[in-house]
Order: structure tokens, then C-alpha cells, then sequence
């Protein structure tokens, strides 16, 4: 799927995860550049960061999924997002063979 975005041109230019070449530290630096930018232009900036600790190792894939159709917004991303958390299986070797299952959350 990634390949098909980035063969596709399809990532955005912001995205920096699952990105060639791209890192954290660029995702600072960038961000630093449009706080000095603002700065600089007597405006202001304005930034937002969430890292909630393990909130997708107990939140329903068909909860998320909801949200995002509930939106109403169509976006490469929020298509990406809902793709990832559909159809998703676990499957381990056991001593009959390997066995799968749905994965629900997590």
C-alpha cells in the first residue's frame, strides 16, 4: 500500500512516517522553520500535539473507523488510516499449523 502511495505521489509533503529520506528530526526542524517564519511576520503560531500512551491497544478498530466516516471528509489520509484498521488478522504457528483470527484492537 505504501509503495502505491509514494509510486503514486500520493503522500502528502508534510507526512514524514513512511517516508524515504524523511525523519523526526526534520519534522522538528520543519516545524521550527514555520514557528521562526511567524515570528518573523509578527503572527502567530499555533501548534497542537497528541501522544496519548497506548490509545490504540484498547480502542475499537470499528470505533475509530466510525469516526473518521463520520467526518465526512474525504482525504488520502483518512482513507489510509481507515484501510490500515480494516481486515486486519493475527495469525501464530501453533502445533496443529498456524492459526488466524480477526483482530479486532490493539
Amino acid at each position: 500500500m505504501f509503495l502505491h502511495l509514494r509510486r503514486n505521489n500520493l503522500q502528502h509533503p508534510n507526512q514524514y512516517g513512511f517516508r524515504t529520506n524523511r525523519s523526526t528530526e526534520e519534522a522538528i526542524l520543519d516545524l521550527l522553520d514555520k514557528i521562526n517564519s511567524a515570528k518573523n511576520s509578527n503572527q502567530y503560531a499555533l501548534m497542537i500535539s497528541l501522544d496519548i500512551n497506548g490509545a490504540f491497544d484498547h480502542l475499537q478498530y470499528t470505533s475509530i473507523k466510525n469516526s473518521l466516516d463520520n467526518l465526512k471528509y474525504h482525504s488520502s489520509t483518512l482513507e489510509t488510516l481507515i484501510d490500515i484498521l480494516s481486515n486486519r488478522k493475527v495469525a501464530i504457528n501453533t502445533s496443529q499449523g498456524p492459526a488466524t483470527w480477526n483482530q479486532q484492537q490493539g
